[in-house]
């Protein structure tokens, strides 16, 4: 009888179905959403409920407003491993972060917490990481667009961190850049912005450009400049070494004082 048993499941799994990654039908949903065993296709057991519960009251502390259970995990963490802790926790959670409550929420606490409008968003913890990680991955073609062609220029013509006229004129044609193609960016990332500047006007209503334009060249655009190998902007056959590093690195930080 149990190896009937075993040679009809075997049966019903060699027949279900192919979905999409994570056992999804082909509308994308999960077997969660499905209410099907990812299996088997047949209805969740009690183990399996029991299991989708679980998943979702995890969900539910990564996701509650204070971001105290993520923080506590990032804090106890070696040094080496929160960065990839964060990329992993947005790639697992990325689709529920795109209905922006739990993002709104970590900028409503980042900027309440902020006491000087010069330090918003200079902090590196855990809702600043989560915030940037998950910009990144939100508008990376966007960035991508932007910065290859005047990073492979960069590149090809072997500027140096000494060459004073190469930097401004690099600099300012990647501010022209980011201005003119603005409109790509994500409109999930737009609505994120307008949070971010309800927030602002409230706790430091003079800075709103100031604290938009920090964030988006701090937290976003400038940490790809001075890595594009790390972010994926450039193909892999261009070599990052260290007299381009340098030149990024100070492309960077005149960015920031423009």
């Amino acid at each position: 009888a149990q190896s009937h048993s075993r040679t009809n499941v075997t049966e019903e799994c060699q027949c279900a179905p192919q979905g999409r990654r994570g056992g999804g039908d082909r509308g994308g949903r999960s077997w969660r959403e499905q209410k099907v065993s990812p299996i088997e296709g047949r209805p969740h057991t009690m183990a399996e409920i029991d299991e989708e519960k679980i998943h979702k009251e995890l969900d539910n502390l990564l996701n509650e407003p204070h971001c105290v259970v993520f923080s506590a995990l990032v804090e106890v963490l070696h040094a080496k491993d929160v960065e990839a802790t964060v990329r992993e926790y947005v790639f697992a959670m990325y689709r529920d972060l795109r209905d922006l409550p739990f993002l709104r929420r970590l900028v409503r606490r980042e900027i309440t917490g902020c006491r000087e409008n010069i330090q918003l968003f200079r902090e590196t913890n855990a809702r600043t990481l989560l915030l940037s990680t998950y910009c990144h991955r939100l508008c990376h073609r966007y960035l991508r667009t932007v910065l290859e062609p005047i990073l492979r220029e960069i590149y090809e013509q072997k500027y140096t961190e000494t060459d004073t006229a190469a930097v401004i004129r690099v600099t300012r044609m990647l501010l022209r850049r980011l201005a003119h193609k603005l409109n790509d960016l994500p409109d999930v990332f737009l609505l994120f912005n307008h949070s971010l500047l309800e927030n602002v006007l409230q706790k430091f209503p003079n800075d709103k450009y100031t604290a938009l334009g920090g964030f988006f060249l701090l937290r976003i655009v400038c940490p790809v400049i001075t890595a594009p190998d790390k972010y994926g902007i450039l193909p892999q056959a261009i070599k990052v070494e260290v007299p381009f590093r340098r030149f990024l690195s100070t492309l960077s930080k005149l960015l920031l004082m423009a």
